[in-house]
């Protein structure tokens, strides 16, 4: 897997590259915040 990742595309043309850990941590980072904001749910409704 390269370095880097296009992440934009103009005219179908790359223009704006991300690193791949900048890229998957992103998803990492959600999935953690998704889990923490369901457990406080459950934490108040109950």
């Amino acid at each position: 897997m390269p370095g880097i990742i296009p992440v934009h595309f103009t005219n179908g043309i790359a223009d704006d590259f991300g690193s791949k850990i900048k890229i998957f941590l992103f998803h990492v980072l959600l999935l953690i915040i998704t889990i923490i904001c369901y457990l406080c749910f459950v934490c108040i409704e109950n």
